[in-house]
Formats: structure tokens, C-alpha cells, sequence
């Protein structure tokens, strides 16, 4: 919560802002009420103040998660592939590509078709 936008001087505000900072940083939490994921490393004394908690909330709320990372490179993909079709008809695969992941489904696919006998194994050197 910011003071600074809220008052009509915006020293008094930074001010105000400054003592709320002030205030969390001086208030601790035991580690023995606080969930796994905010502990801290220190095992008798331990415990974090309520500005490190805001802080650690505030970056998870603001970190993108892989599950929505991922969508939005589809997203961009699909959004580029359209425009290409749009402008000549055709599409060239040349959107964000993960080349590892890309070479394990390859290989899988290939293992697959071994197995099942839809691809015959060969010697290259014969």
C-alpha cells in the first residue's frame, strides 16, 4: 500500500510510506507459525519480519509460472503463424522452439516406431 499517491503532498506520503516499511520490518514472525514455503533457514531464533513476507509475495505474484510461460509462447506462435498466412497464404515454422525437448520427443517417436515395428533398424556402416 502506497501513502505517496494517496495524500496531497507527496513528501508526507513518502513519509508515511517509510514508517509502514518501517513498522513491518520490525514486526517477526516465527518460523514455527509461518508456512514451509516463507521459513527461513535459522532453526531456534528463526523467523522473518512481515516486509520480507510482502517482498517474497509480491515477487510470486509477479513471476510468471512456467504452466502460464508456456502459453503465452503459444500464443505468440500462433498469433505469428497466422500473420504469415494472412500475408502469403503459407507458413515457415520459425517461432520460439525449445530444440531439446523438440529432440526427446523425436527420439521417443523413433523408439516408438521401433517397437512397433513400423521402422526397421539399420546399420549405417554395412
Amino acid at each position: 500500500m502506497s501513502y505517496e499517491s494517496k495524500m496531497s503532498n507527496p513528501a508526507t506520503g513518502r513519509m508515511f510510506d517509510k514508517l509502514a516499511e518501517l513498522i513491518r520490518d520490525s514486526i517477526e514472525i516465527p518460523n514455527a507459525i509461518l508456512p514451509e514455503r516463507f521459513r527461513d533457514g535459522r532453526v531456534v531464533y528463526g523467523g522473518r519480519s512481515l516486509q520480507e513476507i510482502e517482498d517474497m509475495i509480491f515477487e510470486e505474484e509477479n513471476n510468471e509460472s512456467e504452466y502460464r510461460k508456456l502459453k503465452r509462447i503459444k500464443a505468440e506462435n500462433a498469433a505469428n503463424y497466422r500473420k504469415q498466412v494472412e500475408e502469403n497464404g503459407e507458413f515457415i515454422y520459425n517461432g520460439h522452439t525449445d530444440e531439446l525437448e523438440q529432440y526427446k520427443k523425436e527420439m521417443r517417436f523413433v523408439a516408438a516406431g521401433l517397437q512397433s515395428g513400423m521402422i526397421e533398424e539399420f546399420d549405417e556402416l554395412s
